[in-house]
């Protein structure tokens, strides 16, 4: 009440939970490594949720690789270790395994409460909504997700605002009053047409550009799902997986633990051809590269610490460039997109019933 916090309410779980030992024994030391137990408990269910939804989708061996690609995924498993984003995609990948195994209802819970974890899970319910709506309508879908959304805003926000009405701003992911975080995609671009090849333009106009950008693609992907002919969970999978990163793509402000948000889903997709399963390490090598290895020696968190142009500067641009080469051309051979036009082509081709 008295202070403001960036976190959405449910933030409050793990903590909660750690700081029990941590008074029974008065040591903080104790609320940290029991944080980091809850954590990698999180991420254990994460793990079983991957294995469970490829075992859905394909094969056992599949299923099996697709958990072993996860649990070492380096990078992933780092900021498990030191960031709190193992809670909120635990419970997204848990809304996806109740979705894909048919419990609608669980799996609006789940993802409205990793809404209330941190955000970025919400993403996810237009795809469940599409997705469980081929078995009913989209009309009722809706509701069922209302009638979990409405009464959770009701107890989580609305005793809150009562007393700080600026705690609606702990709910809106743009973060446009930060500064521009210089590991992003928009500062990248930035940096090569603003000082490398000297055009005038300014980051906000970048990052209108990438606003439009994003909010083009997060349309067309909610299209893709409304035309898609048939029922898919691995369409579910790729369509929630591109619109996560595109978020991440296109926003001013990036932390290096959002990699943990898509990395389970990237498992998932690229398990079944080994040179995907490469692919996934090598986005994990140059996340790992970008933080903790260059953190502090070539950027902080709003800029690159050697002078524009310096040598420093242009290894640090390099480095930021090809980690979002590498993982755009992951993303392309996992999703395949000729392969979901065809099946829209087909679909649109094939006569009524």
């Amino acid at each position: 009440i008295n202070h403001f916090f960036d976190y959405p309410i449910l933030i409050f779980v793990p903590i909660v939970i750690a700081l029990i030992p941590a008074l029974i024994f008065h040591n903080v030391t104790v609320f940290v490594y029991s944080f980091q137990l809850l954590m990698i408990v999180c991420d254990i269910v994460t793990t079983l949720c991957v294995y469970l939804i490829t075992l859905k989708i394909s094969d056992k061996k599949t299923a099996l690789h697709a958990g072993l690609l996860y649990a070492t995924a380096f990078s992933a498993a780092y900021f498990v270790l030191t960031k709190y984003d193992a809670f909120p995609t635990c419970i997204l990948m848990v809304s996806l395994v109740f979705t894909i195994y048919g419990q609608k209802m669980n799996g609006y819970i789940a993802t409205v409460f990793g809404f209330f974890a941190k955000i970025f899970p919400i993403i996810a319910l237009p795809f469940i909504t599409l997705y469980n709506a081929r078995d009913t309508t989209i009309k009722q879908e809706i509701l069922n997700a209302c009638k979990v959304f409405i009464p959770l805003v009701a107890v989580l926000i609305l005793p809150f605002f009562l007393f700080r009405q600026d705690i609606l701003n702990t709910y809106l992911p743009l973060r446009t009053g930060m500064d521009y975080y210089s590991n992003t995609v928009t500062f990248t671009i930035y940096s090569w047409l603003h000082d490398v090849f000297g055009i005038g333009i300014s980051l906000d106009i970048i990052l209108m550009i990438m606003f439009t950008c994003m909010a083009t693609g997060l349309l067309a992907l909610v299209f893709t799902a409304y035309i898609y002919p048939k029922k898919d969970a691995r369409l579910l999978l790729t369509l929630i997986l591109c619109s996560i990163v595109l978020v991440i793509f296109c926003v001013k402000v990036r932390s290096p633990q959002y990699i943990v948000w898509f990395t389970p889903i990237l498992c998932i997709l690229a398990a079944d051809d080994i040179r995907k399963i490469a692919l996934v390490y090598i986005v994990q090598a140059l996340a790992f590269i970008e933080f903790p290895l260059m953190f502090g020696e070539f950027y902080t968190s709003t800029q690159y610490t050697d002078a524009a142009l310096s040598m420093g500067w242009f290894i640090t641009l390099i480095a930021f460039t090809l980690e979002y080469l590498m993982l755009f051309v992951c993303l392309y051979f996992i999703v395949n997109p000729g392969k979901i036009v065809r099946n829209l082509r087909k679909g649109r081709n094939e006569p009524a019933s």
